[in-house]
């Protein structure tokens, strides 16, 4: 990704106070010279300071980027913005980021870390910490800092709900941003469980039929996020989390400048919700640095996603009828995909080699899954096979009934019982 239009080594400024002890005369009382009070010494914001280091490490790794060396359709497949859009997980992998980048990162981290401990109730720190440790796959660390935050309101929860999904400790990041948004105001909860920006035209005609806080429409929510979770078999829906842990990224971004030269904008925000935050960074190809040229100042910034990335949310016609949709549909490429995501523990989806059967049982129905997976060249010792039924009707009512099978032959059958419908 890139802009449409395009777009210093880090120190710390030490303030360095130093008194000196008046010498002491013996003078008369009417000789005595007048002695002004001392002026205070003028405390520096340290947000200020953390807000000055932040933007000069943005601006020392905009100028120290790796070349692109991907390949740049002719024609963007989306244009968002002042942004170009492509996705191609065929690429090269991105150059590997620069020693100085890393180390001035290093560094910046150790600023807003010593600021930070001295300041726990500063939001805009707490938030640049978790950010950049999050950027180094220091998460733990991050959520040690989420942690420790004593910001007003539900803002420390947001960091730890994002520390945590980035862990993979998905039921957590859901009770973390549960907390969230039962202390947000209404304006900034329907914003936030907003899935308008992930939906294609038919399911927002349906989705918009209703306003925010209706049940309609909260069941409505429900029902695609459980419809749209990779794995039905792991507990929490990390789906749900990587959309609240997005928006938690995009409050790191309106008042800390990101590598881009034109700093936050909607066209941002709506390409971090769609698309998720960059993984890594290049120039942009045909845009050299020259010294003393402004023009080669605007630096074109190509930023890059995790691969693969699937669709994010099923299109219409898989969440008005899952149980008569094709399975073709639910994970494949076929535009339009409004929205990606791609899950860590997920690097292939594939189409599963498999015969099914449903048999009734009185008001219980049987059913019984054949697969093979073993000219995919999976380790038994490590595959965990699972069916998951669901009358899929209810939103967070939502019952599963399930088998889960660990350490799984590459062969085998699965059997599950549920209420006897559509499933």
């Amino acid at each position: 990704m890139a802009p449409a239009s395009t777009r210093r080594w880090l120190a710390v400024t030490l303030l360095v106070v130093t008194c000196f002890a008046a010498p002491k005369f013996d003078l008369a009382a009417q000789d005595a010279p007048q002695v002004l009070p001392a002026a205070a010494p003028q405390r520096v914001d340290p947000r200020a300071i953390a807000q000055r280091e932040q933007e000069r490490f943005e601006n020392h790794r905009r100028r120290n980027l790796p070349g692109f060396r991907g390949r740049r359709p002719r024609d963007c497949q989306e244009v968002v913005g002042r942004f170009c859009y492509w996705y191609d997980e065929d690429s090269p992998e991105p150059a590997p980021e620069p020693a100085t980048i890393i180390e001035a990162r290093h560094h910046l981290i150790d600023v807003l870390d010593s600021l930070g401990r001295e300041n726990p109730a500063d939001n805009w720190i707490a938030g640049q910490r978790v950010r950049y440790l999050n950027e180094s796959g220091r998460n733990a660390e991050a959520l040690a800092v989420a942690r420790e935050c004593e910001a007003y309101g539900w803002w420390c929860d947001a960091l730890e709900g994002f520390a945590l999904h980035a862990l993979g400790r998905y039921v957590e990041s859901e009770e973390a941003y549960g907390r969230v948004l039962a202390a947000m105001r209404p304006r900034e909860r329907c914003d936030w469980v907003s899935l308008v920006p992930h939906l294609d035209d038919d399911t927002r005609q349906v989705y918009n039929r209703h306003t925010c806080g209706e049940p309609e429409r909260e069941a409505f929510e429900a029902r695609v996020w459980w419809l749209s979770r990779t794995r039905y078999a792991m507990p929490g829906n990390d789906s749900r989390t990587e959309h609240f842990a997005r928006h938690t990224y995009v409050q790191f971004l309106r008042d800390a400048p990101s590598t881009f030269t034109f700093g936050f904008d909607e066209s941002e925000r709506e390409v971090v919700l769609r698309f998720g935050w960059p993984v890594a960074w290049s120039r942009g190809p045909d845009n050299p640095i020259r010294p003393g040229d402004p023009e080669s100042e605007r630096i074109n910034v190509v930023t890059h996603e995790s691969t693969p990335a699937y669709r994010f949310i099923p299109p219409y016609y898989v969440i008005a009828s899952p149980a008569v949709s094709d399975s073709i549909y639910w994970a494949v490429q076929h535009p339009p995909v409004v929205a990606r995501y791609s899950p860590p523990y997920a690097r292939k989806l594939l189409m599963l080699e498999h015969q099914m059967a449903i048999f009734r049982r009185g008001d219980t129905a049987l059913v019984v899954l054949a697969y093979d997976v073993s000219k995919v060249g999976v380790d038994s010792t490590e595959l965990q096979a699972a069916l998951v039924l669901s009358p899929g009707q209810n939103g967070e009512a939502m019952q599963a009934f399930s088998a889960i099978v660990d350490n799984a032959p590459a062969r085998g059958t699965l059997t599950a019982r549920a209420p006897w419908g559509p499933l």
